[in-house]
């Protein structure tokens, strides 16, 4: 309860006290756990440190799961939190690969969100940079997904082989490009997909499927890749009657 109300002075009190802190509520969530849902960043160095300096009666459990199967790590890595991150792993010694029951690793979980910084500092760690989750997606197709191109940058940077990467496939035989034909149409306030300037479909579509060249600045992808039912990224795009994606995967040699 002191942790989840964010006070302080009361954890303080309570280790002082000798209190268990790897104790789970009823949705199995330790104290580290609740405060980096709610990223309580002071709370979670209190503990760690705690634990560190030998003031817990055993030590802190940065690894333990609730009942959804989502550590601390995980949770912060969803939120994008830098600081939380860091601690985690540099002081409290989380574990960088770990999974959750789907498969999805912190680095996934970031990759997702978009947060550059936070995929750089785990890869700087070692995560695994292109560990698939149980439908077999990696970190490019759930970054894809929602259209964080500055996540593949930072791959490069790191010199991941985002180019021969960029045609893994998952469980279903879809690459990344798959996912972002899919992607939802942005739409104005009236619920309208606007019109004349470029989308963020069509744009991720054609940086994905330019030459992987330093001067076109694209990544390679295959426009006519087959999925394992037999299907390209152009029989999709015209499934879900995405003319806007349908006609730049045309252009880019569909």
């Amino acid at each position: 309860m002191a942790c989840r109300s964010n006070h302080e002075n009361v954890v303080k009190f309570l280790i002082g006290c000798g209190v268990e802190a790897n104790v789970q509520d009823e949705h199995g969530q330790t104290p580290l756990l609740v405060c980096c849902i709610h990223g309580y960043s002071g709370l979670v160095s209190l503990l760690i440190e705690s634990s560190i300096a030998g003031h817990l009666p055993e030590p802190l459990e940065c690894d333990t799961a609730d009942h959804r199967g989502l550590t601390p790590l995980n949770c912060a890595a969803i939120k994008g939190d830098l600081n939380l991150v860091k601690n985690l792993i540099s002081r409290g010694q989380a574990d960088v690969n770990q999974t959750s029951p789907k498969g999805c690793t912190p680095l996934i979980y970031a990759g997702r969100g978009g947060y550059a910084e936070v995929v750089r500092y785990l890869l700087e760690k070692r995560a695994s940079p292109l560990k698939q989750d149980n439908a077999g997606g990696t970190v490019l197709h759930h970054a894809i997904e929602k259209g964080h191109l500055n996540v593949l940058e930072v791959m490069l940077e790191h010199g991941i082989d985002v180019y021969s990467a960029i045609e893994l496939a998952d469980n279903a035989g879809r690459t990344p490009l798959f996912e972002a034909v899919e992607m939802e149409e942005e739409v104005n306030q009236f619920g309208v997909v606007p019109s004349g300037e470029e989308s963020k479909i069509e744009n991720l579509i054609r940086i994905l499927t330019r030459p992987k060249r330093r001067s076109e600045g694209g990544f390679g992808a295959k426009v006519n890749v087959l999925n394992y039912n037999g299907q390209t990224p152009l029989f999709q795009a015209v499934k879900n009657g995405n003319f806007r994606a349908v006609k730049t995967l045309v252009e880019m040699g569909a």
